[in-house]
């Protein structure tokens, strides 16, 4: 039986795909990365003219990674609106699909390397997830293997990651200009202290200062409150500003801890403080006004990123991309007009 494509993959340790571009000799192949897989080629006689030829055609393979701190077996809220979205492209498509996770928890161990690299053929890599960065062992493990990699949620500027992400400022400024158009002149920020690592925390902290300052409204640090727990920190809030009467949390499920908070201050919402959070990824307990946030399409973001993969897949001469979808406002009946009190 003639050696195929994927058998020269397996011995290369790299994709399919990249087997393809290199003996096609495309240039988003580095030199040492061809010489590898042209040296697995010849070493088991691979003939690309050949019936080696005919797993060119074969459905592509798409490992998806999503990273949690949350004991489930299926991700939820945004992660599983951006799972889904990558199972309909795949579908469409005809792509087969891998879903992994990677366990952040101290008391499961992670997907290792060894895991990826001899149980998932793998064409292309989409990586999801909190703890997902620049510094995640699954960029450098793919990008040595000429693997390409879409991020979901993330703007990396610079490559060599492709990202779809929703617009962080755009988002912020939305929920900030909504405030202020309902008559609030003193708002608050609330974050979870694990935030402050991400790219995202700065753009939205940095949108609550300047949508205050555009305004002409007072801004000093204090406004911005960041504890472990997000009841903690709107407490904190309130007691260096007790004049606050709306609070932007930096996204949904921080908002509703910032609504237990108050209600333990024994404050109403939104008849004495309004809650806005962002992503429109988490419900409100039952008890609870319903949320307004600032959302996107989860499923449509998920989607976009397979379909990325996909042309970067179909068109070699694609370095990395970055699409951004816009937000909007989800009015609901945390928020309302400003009340003296």
């Amino acid at each position: 039986m003639s050696p195929t494509m994927e058998d020269v993959a397996r011995r290369a340790g790299v994709s399919k795909s990249t087997v393809s571009m290199a003996l096609r000799d495309k240039p988003s192949v580095s030199d040492a990365l061809k010489a590898r897989i042209v040296r697995a080629a010849a070493e088991l006689g691979y003939e690309p003219g050949g019936r080696g030829r005919e797993a060119e055609h074969a459905p592509l393979a798409f490992t998806l990674i999503y990273h949690t701190t949350q004991p489930l077996d299926e991700p939820e809220g945004v992660t599983l609106g951006y799972v889904n979205g990558v199972r309909a492209f795949a579908r469409e498509r005809g792509i087969h699909l891998t879903i992994l996770t990677d366990d952040a928890r101290q008391d499961r161990p992670s997907i290792s390397l060894p895991i990826l690299a001899e149980d998932v053929q793998t064409d292309g890599l989409i990586i999801i997830g909190t703890q997902v960065n620049r510094k995640s062992p699954f960029i450098p493990w793919a990008v040595e293997r000429g693997i390409p990699i879409v991020a979901l949620s993330r703007r990396w500027p610079g490559g060599p990651v492709s990202t779809v992400s929703q617009d962080h400022e755009e988002q912020a400024r939305i929920a900030m200009e909504h405030l202020i158009a309902l008559g609030h002149r003193h708002i608050g920020f609330v974050a979870r202290t694990a935030n402050m690592d991400f790219e995202w925390f700065a753009a939205r902290v940095s949108c609550h200062h300047r949508a205050l300052d555009q305004a002409g409204l007072p801004y000093d640090e204090g406004l911005v409150a960041v504890d472990e727990d997000g009841r903690v920190a709107a407490k904190a809030l309130l007691s260096r500003h007790p004049e606050v009467t709306a609070i932007m949390a930096i996204y949904d499920r921080v908002a509703i801890d910032v609504m237990r908070g108050l209600r333990e201050l024994g404050l109403r919402i939104p008849e004495d403080i309004s809650v806005v959070g962002l992503d429109n990824a988490n419900p409100s307990p039952e008890g609870y006004p319903a949320l307004t946030t600032v959302g996107f399409s989860h499923d449509h973001l998920g989607y976009l990123g397979a379909e990325l993969l996909w042309r970067k897949l179909q068109d070699p001469e694609i370095g990395h991309a970055h699409i951004i979808l816009h937000s909007h406002l989800v009015e609901r009946s945390s928020c309302a007009r400003r009340q003296e009190r």
